[in-house]
């Protein structure tokens, strides 16, 4: 009823969520995308932090259309050493949106290294997301479970997110969400 107040015009709507809140806010941000009532408010950006799976592939088939209907962004955020966005894959569950990958060290891939200084660190990896993993669930299981799971797990805190995204922070607030969905689609 809020949204379709003439006094909210020109709002854009965002669902943003950590962990399980980031599977409900996938599902809340893609039932709201498909409203019609709300046609001034798209594209939904959705922004979710350390997310598990929110649905199989028919799911992110359904996903991929409204997004690239432009009726929903999904910038979908994790720590690269954790395990809870990646649990699902191998039982057919799929992630959407574009991921921004958090690293805890700067990454050779990526714009350069530390060492040389002429390119800037990358803290980070941006990926469109691929369809789920055919790789076996034991074999998927045995090479990402680790022993800090029995002791807790700082990476999947959002403590350890802000952490990372502050060593980015110089290089990801020059971009806006359109800027990251377009180089990652570029990939």
């Amino acid at each position: 009823k809020h949204l379709k107040d003439p006094k909210n015009r020109g709002y854009s709507l965002y669902f943003t969520g950590h962990s399980l809140g980031g599977a409900l806010a996938t599902l809340a941000a893609l039932a709201t995308s498909a409203s019609n009532d709300l046609n001034d408010k798209l594209p939904i950006r959705l922004i979710t932090f350390a997310s598990p799976h929110a649905g199989k592939l028919s799911f992110y088939r359904v996903f991929e259309r409204f997004q690239e209907a432009g009726r929903i962004q999904h910038l979908r955020i994790t720590n690269h050493d954790d395990a809870v966005p990646l649990g699902m894959q191998v039982l057919g569950y799929a992630h959407t949106g574009v991921h921004l990958n958090l690293l805890s060290s700067p990454s050779d891939k990526g714009q350069g290294n530390e060492k040389t200084g002429s390119i800037p660190p990358q803290y980070y990896t941006l990926a469109n997301e691929s369809l789920p993993s055919q790789e076996p669930a034991s074999s998927f299981f045995a090479s990402r479970i680790h022993w800090k799971w029995f002791f807790g797990n700082p990476s999947h805190l959002l403590q350890e997110h802000k952490k990372r995204l502050d060593k980015s922070r110089y290089y990801l607030e020059r971009l806006t969400l359109d800027d990251l969905f377009d180089t990652a689609r570029k990939q």
